[in-house]
């Protein structure tokens, strides 16, 4: 009796492994040689760092001697970073070893782009919205002593001559001289199920009203766009999630009432996404998120919030992170040092060439 349930087994497998590989559609592998050779991390010394926010990061001169790098223009570093990969294994996607970054060398040290585990996409509608690896926070880095890769190195001063990577100095009509900044609020806290990848933030179940606020620096007015995600599970009757941005109650959408929840085990609660719009003037935002449930609460709490409102192309702080949907581009506050780089690829940063007007920098881009 084992041995004839044995063979039935087995020959259900098979059955089952033949009809899927009749089936299943587009199977491939990669060709042999989108693989390396050998990894650029299997010789040589090298130092790992972890970034925690994505923008430009500077290790110092010193830094890089405590770390034992004695020629700094010799330094490279080297990664991809953590944002978020597809699930899907396409060679347009696919980067078998950590790629060089580009780096500037400065007087203070070596900047380079850096990506965590967090990034902005636009939807079809063009607003911001989050997107995260679920997975990691950070972004990790290798850092080196090599003469590999030198076109993808750029060691030059400060003030020398800006290297043609991207772009087109000048604009050939009007230019974009505002953009559409995103803004976020999350705290991962707790879990509000047995499975997954999903971390939830502030408790709403007693406290049911709660401001968050937000600095809108160079706030160009107009409108402002938000998107909130809140999870609830309310046995027997609605729920309902009302904004006021500045103390001024905003319109009411039918998204706000979130249904019921199953009393069940398999149902841990319903994750609802809400947009409103307001009309904010100034540089902050108060924003009062009020749960008002219409039945006895098991969870209520916030996932995150996003903010997208009209910012001036301006350089504040000495450093302005931005994104455009118009090619032609105007950026105030410019001076003879100012670089700017096109990190829409965090793997592939090049250099924006530009045409200085006095303090504005004017540009088109060309891809």
């Amino acid at each position: 009796m084992i041995l004839r349930h044995g063979a039935i087994h087995a020959a259900f497998v098979a059955v089952c492994l033949v009809a899927a590989l009749w089936l299943a559609p587009g199977l491939y592998a990669f060709s042999p040689d989108t693989y390396a050779a050998r990894s650029v991390l299997s010789s040589g010394r090298w130092v790992k760092i972890k970034v925690s926010n994505s923008g430009l990061h500077l290790i110092t001169r010193d830094r890089l001697r405590q770390w034992g790098f004695s020629d700094p223009a010799k330094v490279a570093v080297y990664g991809y970073g953590g944002f978020p990969i597809s699930d899907r294994l396409t060679l347009a996607g696919y980067t078998d070893d950590v790629p060089p970054a580009l780096t500037e060398m400065t007087p203070e040290g070596i900047v380079f782009y850096a990506a965590a585990g967090m990034k902005w996409k636009a939807d079809y509608n063009g607003r911001i919205d989050r997107e995260r690896n679920y997975y990691s926070d950070e972004g990790y880095y290798f850092i080196t002593e090599t003469d590999l890769h030198p076109e993808r190195t750029v060691v030059i001063s400060v003030r020398a001559e800006r290297t043609v990577a991207t772009g087109l100095p000048g604009v050939d009509g009007e230019a974009a001289t505002t953009f559409a900044a995103p803004l976020l609020h999350e705290r991962e806290l707790v879990s509000g199920g047995n499975t997954g990848h999903t971390l939830l933030g502030e408790d709403f179940s007693r406290n049911r009203s709660q401001t968050f606020s937000f600095a809108l620096p160079d706030n160009a007015g107009g409108e402002l766009w938000l998107n909130c995600a809140f999870a609830t599970k309310t046995v027997g009757g609605s729920s309902s999630v009302r904004f006021s941005a500045n103390g001024t109650a905003l319109p009411v959408t039918e998204a706000a009432v979130i249904p019921s929840t199953p009393n069940d085990l398999e149902s841990h609660y319903t994750l609802r996404e809400i947009d409103a719009t307001a009309e904010v003037a100034g540089e902050r935002l108060d924003l009062t998120v009020t749960f008002t449930p219409e039945a006895s609460v098991r969870l209520a709490r916030l996932d995150y919030i996003t903010v997208n409102y009209r910012r001036r192309l301006r350089l504040r702080d000495g450093y302005l992170s931005f994104s455009s949907s118009t090619p032609r581009m105007s950026l105030e506050g410019v001076g003879e040092g100012t670089l700017l780089w096109d990190v829409t690829d965090a793997a592939s940063v090049k250099p924006i060439r530009y045409y200085a007007d006095g303090s504005r920098a004017l540009w088109t881009a060309t891809e």
